[in-house]
């Protein structure tokens, strides 16, 4: 019986060339793992200055500082958060609507890989809100029911003013439901289309409120169709029998539309 025995010279090379493979792709995961961290170090990665377009010079300074806040840190202990490539622009964004009521909109833009631009459109005052008629302290709405910054003192008339209706926190509180709030500005335009100016409105019952108007008050449901309550209270209006109008006031107290085809109209002396 024959038996082959291999040289360890053989051997040697063989397991030379197994160490010089398990080497080389150790370093090629070793440059796989370490060229983005290093790349994410990089200096012209990183964020080093932000521009805030759209704001005043002090709450520019209160975004641009609160920006930097989430820019600060590192993601998985390892990262960079102010990388170019990797920093979250929906964090950033979140962070500022949360923390700025005032922002209507906010974007996020990189001029160069150095310079973050946050571009940001305030919110407009459309009215009031005051948690009653005897409050002095008052806050700008918008027109999607907003509640979102102190006002100061105004001359009666230059807003129309929303009463009651949130109990808790008020900036940052929506008025009603997106939907409902859509429903009683179509209500107020279509009673300014009817020559009358709303001036307030107050909530009564659940889905029922009070729009003050020069003279005297209008009642309606949002549980009704606006429309078809706009068209009853345009046929009263138009009455000249019943004479609720003159001159752009109403002659009667209230006019209550909740009813259906049914208007109920109060006089002063009821």
């Amino acid at each position: 019986m024959s038996l082959s025995l291999r040289s360890p010279a053989l051997i040697r090379r063989r397991r030379m060339k197994v160490a010089r493979r398990v080497i080389f792709w150790l370093f090629l995961i070793l440059l796989i793992i370490a060229m983005p961290l290093w790349l994410s170090y990089a200096d012209f990665l990183r964020i080093k200055e932000i521009e805030v377009i759209g704001a005043n010079t002090l709450l520019a300074s209160d975004i641009k500082s609160l920006a930097e806040e989430r820019l600060a840190g590192k993601y998985f202990f390892l990262f960079p958060k102010n990388n170019a490539v990797l920093y979250s622009k929906e964090d950033i964004k979140s962070s500022l609507s949360k923390e700025f009521t005032q922002i209507d909109t906010v974007e996020l833009n990189l001029n160069s890989l150095n310079m973050l631009e946050i571009s940001v459109e305030m919110r407009k005052p459309s009215a009031l809100w005051c948690r009653n008629l005897d409050t002095k302290l008052c806050y700008f709405i918008d027109n999607k029911g907003l509640v979102f910054e102190e006002a100061g003192d105004f001359s009666p008339g230059v807003y129309f003013i929303y009463y009651g209706n949130i109990e808790d926190e008020v900036i940052g509180a929506l008025y009603l439901s997106s939907e409902e709030f859509k429903n009683v500005e179509a209500f107020k335009a279509g009673v300014r289309n009817l020559s009358l100016i709303p001036q307030s409105i107050s909530p009564l019952s659940k889905g029922s409120f009070k729009l003050s108007v020069s003279g005297g008050d209008i009642i309606f449901s949002l549980r009704d169709d606006i429309t078809a309550t706009l068209s009853n209270l345009a046929s009263v209006l138009a009455d000249s029998k019943l004479k609720v109008v003159d001159n752009q006031e109403l002659t009667v107290s209230s006019i209550d539309l909740r009813f259906g085809n049914k208007v109920i109209l109060k006089k002063g002396t009821e």
